[in-house]
């Protein structure tokens, strides 16, 4: 079982912010912020484990020094996060707290109210914790 994750650079979802890039294409084990148009905040977490992920405001400019928080940047590994490679649509992917080490996962239920899946951070990557790499943009295909 995987979760969905939107990666786009255009409004609809999140898209990664990436500090590095090669000719070829993100790559695994590449650090990057979780950025969300829609609210302009990023994805965060606390190295306390017993809080869960949020999304923290941006201020200004993504780029800004203000934004460069250590609760803001992920590292995405693969499944087997032994091996790396260029992450291409359709990849499974996890997606690590780089400041806790912790993964980020969906809960088993939907919310009763929202329906949406609540995300967490939990210890070790499981199911929960599997993201498939897709494009939500159009004449985009897999490797």
């Amino acid at each position: 079982q995987c979760h969905e994750v939107h990666w786009s650079t255009k409004p609809g979802g999140f898209f990664p912010v990436f500090f590095a890039s090669s000719a070829e294409g993100p790559q695994f084990a590449t650090t990057v912020r979780l950025y969300h148009p829609q609210t302009d905040s990023f994805l965060a977490a606390s190295m306390n484990t017993a809080k869960q992920p949020y999304m923290r405001a941006s201020r200004g400019s993504v780029e800004m020094s203000e934004n460069m928080t250590g609760k803001a940047y992920w590292v995405v590994e693969r499944k087997d996060r032994t091996r790396g490679g260029i992450i291409t649509f359709g990849s499974v992917v996890c997606i690590r707290h780089f400041g806790s080490g912790r993964y980020l996962a969906c809960a088993d239920d939907p919310d009763p109210v929202s329906h949406f899946y609540p995300v967490m951070l939990q210890d070790r990557s499981d199911h929960r914790a599997h993201f498939i790499a897709e494009s939500t943009e159009q004449n985009v295909t897999s490797e």
